[in-house]
């Protein structure tokens, strides 16, 4: 099974992890495809997003406050599977018109207005509790 990489922002639109170092895109033929492993790996590849809006803060505040601030402050992330026949180039690449998944949230990220905290929350349980009292009420 192989999973791509995704951020909400607040605008609602979804951006694709197209790199290592969380170069973004709302093509999914532009997103990398990694392979499902376990959770600890998502985290793995989900968490340093954060690193990227520390480095923006700490270069241009006025930047991180007027435009990042505002687009990712309790924005989710998570991740789709793609179906192994959509996958083209040896199975790194997906086609532009490739069926996804759903979304499958596991994180929340919150920030501070200085840009000096940023606080990534495993979101997985908090969803599973919710869909279970929607189906007790």
């Amino acid at each position: 099974m192989r999973i791509l990489i995704f951020i909400e922002k607040n605008n609602g639109l979804i951006f694709y992890k197209t790199d290592t170092f969380w170069g973004e895109s709302t093509k999914i033929n532009h997103a990398k495809v990694y392979p499902h492993k376990d959770q600890n790996q998502i985290d793995d590849w989900i968490i340093p997003y954060g690193y990227n809006i520390r480095n923006i803060a700490n270069k241009h505040l006025d930047k991180y406050q007027s435009e990042i601030y505002p687009l990712c402050h309790e924005c989710k992330f998570g991740y789709r599977i793609v179906d192994e026949q959509y996958l083209i180039n040896s199975g790194y690449s997906v086609v532009e018109n490739a069926i996804l998944g759903d979304l499958t949230y596991t994180h929340q990220l919150y920030l501070d207005l200085d840009g000096k905290k940023q606080n990534f929350v495993d979101i997985r349980k908090q969803l599973i509790r919710e869909e279970k009292l929607k189906d007790i009420l």
